[in-house]
């Protein structure tokens, strides 16, 4: 539901509240070219892909969930996850039969190459696994709490 902007510029402080470097400093896991079906994906979890490698999901038994950050480039063939996906390279999905409920938001240069989705996927926008989502994050900001000041 809603409309569809096509060649929208994403603005991940606008959307997020924080910078790309606050949540990656924040991230409850922190991955750097990790390899195929890495787990676990909970929480806030941000890969950094440094070598121009892809990050793999392959096996159908992979889940993941929360806020899922890919600096670099992601290809989806399997697996299930719930939450928010960042990507600032380029996404694939094919073959295979990935389920992803939420959102996915790609970054980058808007060629229609970029994005590539074949196969057998299920894709669906879930405003539950968002709002869950943004509270894992957004949550966690609000649990820190002066006990004592000291000078």
């Amino acid at each position: 539901d809603g409309n569809i902007e096509e060649q929208a510029i994403l603005d991940f402080e606008e959307i997020f509240g924080y910078t790309k470097g606050q949540i990656r400093n924040g991230a409850t896991h922190h991955y750097i070219d990790p390899p195929n079906n890495f787990l676990p994906v909970d929480n806030v979890t941000w890969v950094d892909q440094v070598d121009e490698n892809e990050s793999n999901i392959t096996s159908d038994t992979w889940a993941g969930s929360g806020l899922f950050i890919i600096d670099g480039d992601l290809k989806i063939t399997g697996g299930f996850f719930y939450g928010i996906l960042w990507v600032t390279g380029k996404l694939t999905i094919t073959a295979g039969n990935p389920h992803i409920e939420g959102a996915i938001f790609v970054e980058g240069v808007s060629e229609i190459d970029k994005t590539k989705i074949t196969g057998n996927p299920i894709i669906n926008f879930n405003s539950d696994a968002v709002t869950q989502s943004f509270k894992l994050y957004l949550a966690s900001a609000d649990l820190v709490e002066v006990l004592s000041w000291f000078e």
